[in-house]
């Protein structure tokens, strides 16, 4: 199953179908051991480090193929991280959200007794917002600076920069660069051709070493050199949960 499906799948059911490892079988699949414990509700492929906690009660989200989180930060249930992404230190996915439509915002004072909003209070407290999905994604190849925070139902585009303490509260496109607070993208990484020829392409999908052998640091060449190659290696990365010892 390619990275698209595995998106589509764990969107539509919350499960990917998973290969059971132990954490003493973990630097096996090119993790790292003491990442291990931050991976107990993750699905993960290989390569993958999370070095910060993601704060769930249910194997809810996912890491693929060589991205890596570093330290500092958290990440939500309902996340999920494509393949090749670099995350900064102390980066937020899936940040908490608390209801500003109640009596109070903490949660430890919750509905109560309260009837429901009609439609008209409703309007009032919400105005036009949007009623996002809860559901957070952030695509291959997506490198987010230190102290990002990434809010819920946000999707982060393939190949797309965040910038340092940049706040996303919108969508992202592909190959974006978005800072400041709130985020807003400032330009695109490449010209349009190129971004639609590294998308056709899927590189994401390819073998470690088949990419050794392209010119990866000339994104034009890369372009040429994939369309003129039908039969380049793809790897299917097998999905992994990781079980007690």
């Amino acid at each position: 199953m390619n990275i698209a499906a595995k998106l589509s799948h764990f969107r539509d059911a919350g499960k990917l179908d998973a290969a059971p490892i132990s954490i003493h079988d973990i630097e096996c699949h090119g993790i790292r051991r003491q990442c291990a414990g931050n991976l107990n509700y993750c699905y993960f492929e290989d390569g993958a480090q999370l070095s910060s906690p993601v704060i769930a009660s249910s194997r809810c989200s996912f890491i693929g193929a060589y991205s890596y989180m570093n330290d500092g930060g958290y990440m939500r249930e309902n996340v999920f991280i494509g393949r090749y992404c670099s995350i900064g230190r102390r980066v937020t996915i899936g940040a908490g959200m608390h209801s500003t439509t109640g009596l109070s915002s903490s949660p430890a004072i919750r509905n109560g007794t309260a009837r429901p909003y009609n439609e008209e209070e409703r309007k009032f407290l919400l105005g036009e917002r949007e009623v996002r999905s809860r559901f957070t994604v952030v695509d291959n190849d997506v490198w987010v600076g230190d102290g990002a925070i990434i809010m819920p139902g946000v999707y982060v585009g393939v190949g797309a920069v965040v910038g340092a303490n940049a706040v996303v509260t919108k969508d992202i496109p592909p190959y974006g660069i978005a800072v400041g607070a709130p985020a807003r993208v400032i330009k695109l990484r490449f010209p349009s051709d190129v971004i639609n020829g590294l998308l056709r392409s899927e590189w994401w999908e390819l073998t470690p070493d088949c990419l050794q052998q392209l010119p990866t640091g000339n994104v034009f060449e890369f372009v040429e050199s994939v369309m003129d190659c039908d039969h380049l290696e793809r790897q299917s990365f097998d999905t992994y949960i990781l079980t007690n010892p």
